[in-house]
């Protein structure tokens, strides 16, 4: 039986058929305990954007593999949208999550689509 807790953070993933393994662990206050924990549980370390494309009244979460590099230009291209929003304070995160994606099952950056504004 998932917590509340829990059905915030997996529900969303759930939802929109994301297949994700749940570890559980302190929170993650710098980048080289972040690094340590994706070791531990032999996984790649993803770096988190939650953004927005205004205009096409659309969020989107963006997981970029630790060390991989992108360009504002190509994800622009995958959303089909002009311009991105990345850390506007008027955005508030639906969960607060950190992510990490099993060796051998990603991309250089994936982006999800989590659910088209009102």
């Amino acid at each position: 039986m998932l917590t509340n807790k829990e059905i915030q953070i997996y529900g969303p993933l759930q939802k929109l058929k994301i297949l994700y393994e749940g570890f559980p662990h302190p929170p993650i206050v710098t980048l080289d305990e972040g690094l340590a924990l994706a070791e531990t549980i032999k996984a790649v370390a993803v770096k988190d954007l939650f953004g927005e494309a205004p205009k096409k009244k659309l969020f989107f979460l963006f997981l970029l593999a630790e060390g991989e590099f992108f360009t504002g230009k190509a994800l622009q291209e995958t959303l089909g949208a002009g311009h991105l929003t990345f850390g506007d304070k008027k955005i508030k995160r639906p969960f607060p999550v950190s992510f990490a994606v099993k060796k051998g099952l990603y991309r250089p950056w994936n982006c999800f689509l989590i659910r088209n504004k009102p």
